[in-house]
This record gives C-alpha cells, sequence and structure tokens, in this order.
C-alpha cells in the first residue's frame, strides 16, 4: 500500500495526504509486485501445525484475580 501525496480522491474535493483509514482509493489499495527471475527458485515446505491448548476460564479468572485486575 502507499500513501496519498495531494491526490483528489472521490467523493472529497479537498487534497488528501498521507495514509487516512476512511478513504478507500486504489494507489492506496494496489500492492506493486516485483519477480525477478535468477533461476530456479528453493522448494519452501511448510511446519506441521502446532498442537492447540485449550485454557480454562476459570483459571484465567483466578490468575487475574490474584494480579488485582479483577
Amino acid at each position: 500500500h502507499g500513501n496519498l501525496l495531494g491526490e483528489k480522491v472521490f467523493p472529497l474535493r479537498q487534497k488528501i495526504y498521507g495514509h487516512p483509514s476512511y478513504i478507500y482509493c486504489h494507489g492506496l489499495r494496489k500492492v506493486p509486485w516485483l519477480m525477478i527471475k535468477s533461476g530456479p527458485r528453493k522448494n519452501i515446505e511448510s511446519y506441521p501445525q502446532k498442537e492447540i491448548h485449550t485454557i480454562d476460564g476459570d483459571i484465567v479468572s483466578q490468575r487475574l484475580r490474584d494480579l488485582g485486575y479483577i
């Protein structure tokens, strides 16, 4: 993404600068992509998914209470 440098964006009529979150503009959303052909690419493999642990809400509440947050 980029920044606006004084462009006028519809429906506003004033010049806009920076990266305001309330504006949708092609210049802010388009990401330039560069690919360099320099021979064979290395093979990228994903790691196995990690085990997901669940946390007991009562334990979390008790620990927050012990620390004085609740």
